[in-house]
């Protein structure tokens, strides 16, 4: 099985001298090899993820596996543009230089994101989105379509970076240690990057898919793929508007954050421990019971860090935007009530 069983022909690119990933020089890896090498990669992202909950349980380790994701996309996309003139690359057929390593790493995150939101039910949103990411990064592994613009949108992680990085400060186990402008800087570097990235730059990448897909560069890839790919960006993208509209809401005190956890998981934990008392949470409001609030640290929650408009990054930060309602540190909802068990 080659590129030809998904009707791409072969270009190699004078571009492609030198890089990582020659193919100027041989021929291109199979579709085996590629399938091999991303079972390879999703593999050690679930090692590291059990790894992580052994020793800090399923929340922070997902977080943690997000946050090296995100790190890693957007360090590598970052230096793929450094050395490749990504924006202005002639064609969307051949592969940019080294591109391939930095998307393989990416697909094979989302492959192991779609295992772990279906075993450990984490709800149909992160399940589509895993889903939608396999399918345009899968496309660029295994055929090099669009390479160009998948890279540039993996510069949007920096964001989904900040996200998390203000997520671990407002553990229960930091809050006291960080300062408050820190906490607040973080979450004004937050904003500023999901306008800057993910708003700004990604509204150019999308414009610049709709013109050129239907062009003559990029023919190689049938007019279906093409059209479901502008389809997924487009979603991304309106997704993206939403989300900072909400959290703009949240800063002017108009809106409320919500934390979004699978309602299958929860069930499941209070049928386990129905009796369990109830917590009141940090600002006095309404009870819940143990077993709930242990199903939402157990849950990733906010941790997913997924491509354009990710719902579970977007919740996330609206979730610290909001706040406890008491005007000193924010955390999310499941550090408030963590918080609050600890103190009884």
């Amino acid at each position: 099985m080659d590129r030809a069983s998904f009707g791409v022909p072969w270009r190699p690119s004078s571009d492609e001298a030198g890089s990582l990933f020659d193919y100027s020089s041989a021929a291109p890896p199979s579709l085996c090899v590629r399938a091999s090498l991303t079972a390879l990669v999703a593999l050690a992202w679930q090692l590291l993820y059990v790894a992580g909950k052994s020793k800090w349980g399923k929340d922070t380790s997902c977080r943690v596996i997000a946050l090296l994701h995100a790190a890693y996309a957007c360090t590598g996309a970052l230096y793929v543009c450094l050395t490749v003139p990504v924006i202005s690359f002639p064609s969307l057929c051949a592969p940019v230089p080294r591109a391939f390593w930095v998307l393989l790493v990416s697909w094979g995150y989302f492959w192991w994101d779609l295992g772990v939101s279906v075993v450990e039910e984490w709800g149909r949103d992160y399940v589509l989105h895993a889903l939608f990411c396999i399918y345009i990064y899968g496309i660029g592994c295994l055929t090099d379509f669009g390479q160009k613009h998948a890279v540039a949108c993996m510069l949007y992680e920096i964001s989904t970076v900040l996200l998390h990085t203000q997520s671990f400060l407002s553990l229960p186990s930091l809050t006291e240690r960080v300062s408050p402008s820190l906490l607040l800087g973080v979450r004004v570097l937050f904003a500023l990057s999901f306008l800057a990235s993910r708003l700004m730059f990604g509204g150019w990448v999308t414009y610049d898919m709709w013109t050129t897909y239907f062009g003559p560069t990029g023919e190689c890839l049938p007019l279906a793929g093409r059209v479901s790919i502008l389809a997924i960006n487009a979603l991304f993208h309106c997704l993206n508007l939403y989300w900072f509209g909400r959290l703009i809401a949240i800063g002017l005190g108009k809106g409320e954050g919500k934390d979004r956890r699978d309602k299958g998981a929860q069930r499941a934990a209070m049928a386990k421990s129905p009796s369990e008392g109830a917590v009141s949470d940090a600002s006095g409001s309404e009870t819940q019971s143990g077993a709930e609030s242990q199903s939402e640290s157990d849950t990733c929650g906010s941790a997913e860090a997924g491509t354009p408009g990710t719902p579970s990054e977007s919740v996330g930060s609206a979730a610290a935007a909001a706040g406890d309602g008491g005007g000193d540190d924010v955390m999310t909802a499941g550090s408030v009530r963590r918080r609050a068990r600890k103190r009884e």
